[in-house]
């Protein structure tokens, strides 16, 4: 893989879906500047990491310790502030009806880098 693969992730911003909220409530929250693409590469490591921790962990530190196991979903979406959509992520990670609602220069501070193809890299190797 790249660097600039690898580092899809370094980002919180990238790819922590979940807020708290008071009393130490776990929300699912919908990052509407993702692509449905990201999304769902986010979404199948997330489930490769629960199935490792199973195996090797077993299903009680799942339930314990995973997020995906604790949290809700969100019934509203708020929208993504600016200066929470991580910058430079290949263009497919970002929505295209989130992308037109940029001015041009929000678009040229995103910075989106060249495509990549995100199906591919879960079969590598």
């Amino acid at each position: 893989l790249s660097p600039n693969t690898k580092s899809l992730f370094d980002n919180i911003k990238a790819t922590s879906e979940t807020e708290i909220n008071p009393p130490r409530a776990l929300f699912k929250i919908p990052l509407l500047w993702r692509s449905e693409e990201f999304l769902k590469f986010a979404q199948e490591l997330d489930q490769i990491f629960i199935q490792k921790k199973t195996s090797t962990k077993g299903r009680q530190f799942v339930q314990n310790f995973v997020l995906e196991a604790r949290r809700q979903t969100s019934i509203t979406s708020p929208p993504a502030g600016f200066k929470e959509v991580p910058r430079n992520l290949p263009l497919n990670c970002y929505s295209l009806e989130y992308l037109v609602t940029l001015s041009e220069s929000q678009r040229n501070l995103l910075n989106p880098q060249a495509p990549i193809n995100i199906s591919g890299l879960l079969t590598v190797g």
